[in-house]
């Protein structure tokens, strides 16, 4: 039975959203639209470079450029057979769960996933076909939900059986999960292993898993089509969103390096 830590995992969770908050496009937008509302002379230059900008976070053509320069190519070999692949948390809605606690209906008999529901399928996919022997997963919790209970339940009905699947422990975050994962598979002597997650988180997650002298072979999920089609340049909601994703994770990345996380600057430079 895990601990109970529901006031550190609501304040992971407010500490995430209020980085989205941050990350958000529109925002720097607004407060230089805001600005020159109260400006008696409004600069034309001001007004360009803000539509300019405005079109560039909303037009998907922008993050497709981007996702090229900060996506990683895999490192997973199909001749290769693997210990573990360790699979990163964050794919279930849990406030869909949270909020109905009190339904008529049971919540957990449902999945509820977002988008990153790819990494734990092409997991699954590697244990069936016999290439990895264990899967690895930490416990994301928020209140009264377990993202691990959902996961192994998903799991099962995929038709992998209970002694696949390896639950390593409670998890706040990806440094965490490098942790953790660590500290699991050195005590049950695994060395070759494959780290699952989306294209552009891969990056961080690569870097704080080597900081742990990890150094695992990579299969990113949930890939942006990378050819640029004309429709790519039209400002849409979908190219808001990309535009969001890139800069989130370009935040978490900057952030984990400003609080010194990795311990070799020079050594991180290596793994641009």
């Amino acid at each position: 039975m895990l601990p109970d830590t529901k006031n550190e995992s609501i304040m992971q969770f407010t500490i995430k959203d209020f980085a989205r908050f941050l990350t958000n496009p529109l925002i720097p937008a607004f407060v230089i639209f805001f600005v020159q509302l109260f400006k008696k002379r409004q600069s034309r230059t001001v007004l360009f470079l803000l539509f300019f900008y405005l079109y560039a976070v909303t037009a998907p053509f922008s993050s497709k450029l981007a996702v090229r320069f900060w996506s990683i190519d895999d490192t997973i070999s199909s001749s290769r057979t693997y210990d573990a692949v360790v699979v990163l948390t964050g794919m279930a809605d849990a406030n869909w769960y949270l909020d109905r606690r009190n339904s008529s209906f049971t919540p957990k008999c449902y999945y509820r996933f977002g988008k990153n529901i790819e990494r734990i399928i092409a997991a699954a996919g590697l244990i069936r076909s016999g290439q990895v022997q264990k899967l690895l997963f930490g416990d994301l919790r928020s209140k009264s939900f377990s993202e691990a209970e959902l996961v192994v339940d998903f799991l099962q009905n995929q038709g992998i059986v209970p002694g696949q699947i390896v639950i390593y422990g409670e998890v706040k975050n990806t440094l965490d999960e490098a942790v953790k994962a660590k500290k699991y598979m050195e005590q049950a002597g695994m060395k070759k292993f494959v780290l699952v997650t989306s294209e552009n988180h891969m990056r961080r997650a690569r870097a704080m898993f080597n900081d742990q002298g990890l150094y695992p072979d990579l299969l990113s999920v949930s890939k942006i089509k990378k050819p640029v089609i004309w429709t790519d340049f039209i400002p849409c909601k979908n190219g808001l969103s990309l535009t969001q994703g890139m800069l989130y994770e370009i935040e978490g990345f900057a952030g984990y390096i400003a609080k010194r996380k990795l311990t070799d600057f020079p050594e991180y430079l290596k793994l641009l």
